[in-house]
């Protein structure tokens, strides 16, 4: 499995870029503390964008998780509504 970058693209799923990457960074025994600097690598586009901006209130790796999921995974209504129009 290779590590993708994540660009915070409405087909992007969050959650799946995530567990992926904390799997990826598992099987190579990072530390959470080398897991978050790691992570910044992959972010591109609007999620790195995103990321700069919040820098200051994300300071750890489980911190980075919680608050990417809440920036990037759709919204229940949100979701409702796209699969409404399908």
């Amino acid at each position: 499995m290779k590590l993708t970058t994540f660009g915070g693209a409405h087909d992007e799923d969050v959650l799946h870029w995530l567990q992926d990457t904390e799997c990826i960074f598992d099987s190579v025994q990072l530390r959470p503390s080398n897991k978050y600097i790691a992570v910044q690598s992959y972010l591109v586009g609007t999620a790195a964008k995103w990321f700069r901006f919040n820098k200051m209130n994300i300071p750890d790796w489980s911190s980075f998780k919680i608050a990417i999921a809440q920036a990037y995974q759709p919204s229940f209504n949100r979701t409702l509504s796209v699969i409404e129009q399908r």
